[in-house]
């Protein structure tokens, strides 16, 4: 055999090794990347006694979901996260970070091209019923002993239920109503009115070049991917020391230096493309990360 036939076969099994998955994850996630909506009706416990939640996901980046704690609505262009214990809610750029919660685990493939890449392995479980519907289960391993078990239904292709147990705490959702449409959502389903006497959060004014202004944009796109627990890639962007520990030990931010940090060249078209999916960092956002690297990449 040719050295260059080798070389081709040598790669071919590299790739096929790398890649972690299941067939039926993939065609999931190909059937909810084709639809312009998706509605769920699902009973959520997390923490406490299972209550009544929903969601509802439009192209493009338009999503609103709500439990018992919690509201969070963007229209494509503001984002809105209401906490309904204090009555309390912030406003920001669009972003889809709230559908990369452990609550909705099933359903983030909407948003994100390869929303379980960061599984190191996929093993099916088995059939079962939950919540009245027959469907087969596949438990992917996640970094930092996190799992995730995803329940798909033969008979439509579609997750109807998954649990995601993380540190000593899980979250499951059973699905009473699972639903893609091919076509898009009125735009009143996501108008956000804040209710009778909630209070409107402003966010921390921050001065050009600190750490608290890049930390808000991490906040706000990066956490549900690189926070404390999730760590994807090994990166956690939730403190100034997870951010400077950088990705398994190789540093994404070069102080002084924006263009060769790694932060900056995924948010702007480099490779991996960050945030995965549909979302985009605003330009505001982006230069807030320029800025606190320019000026030496310090802490708060």
């Amino acid at each position: 055999m040719k050295l260059a036939a080798v070389s081709v076969l040598a790669a071919a099994v590299v790739a096929m090794a790398a890649r972690v998955g299941d067939p039926a994850l993939d065609a999931y996630t190909a059937k909810l990347r084709a639809a312009k909506s998706l509605t769920v009706e699902f009973n959520l416990a997390a923490g406490g006694p299972p209550s009544k939640s929903t969601l509802a996901y439009s192209s493009p980046n338009r999503l609103r979901i709500e439990t018992a704690t919690q509201l969070s609505v963007s229209d494509g262009t503001t984002l809105w996260v209401l906490n309904k214990a204090d009555n309390t809610y912030t406003q920001a750029p669009a972003g889809t970070g709230p559908a990369m919660a452990d609550e909705v685990y099933a359903w983030r493939g909407f948003f994100v091209v390869t929303p379980f890449s960061d599984a190191t392995d996929v093993t099916p479980v088995g059939k079962r019923t939950v919540g009245g519907v027959e469907v087969n289960g596949y438990k992917l391993s996640l970094p930092n002993g996190k799992t995730a078990t995803i329940f798909i239904s033969p008979s439509d292709g579609l997750a109807h239920s998954s649990q995601v147990l993380n540190n000593g705490n899980s979250a499951t959702a059973i699905a009473t109503k699972v639903e893609l449409g091919d076509a898009s959502l009125p735009d009143s389903t996501f108008t956000f009115t804040p209710p009778d006497g909630a209070k409107k959060i402003e966010p921390p004014v921050a001065g050009a070049g600190s750490f608290t202004a890049a930390e808000a944009v991490f906040k706000q796109y990066c956490l549900g991917c690189h926070g404390t627990d999730t760590k994807k890639a090994g990166l956690s962007l939730s403190s100034y020391a997870g951010v400077m520990a950088g990705a398994r030990g190789q540093a994404v931010v070069v102080a002084g230096d924006p263009a060769n940090s790694k932060v900056i060249q995924v948010l702007t078209g480099g490779t991996p493309k960050m945030p995965p999916g549909d979302d985009t960092v605003s330009a505001d956002g982006i230069k807030a990360i320029s800025d606190w690297i320019q000026a030496g990449a310090k802490g708060p």
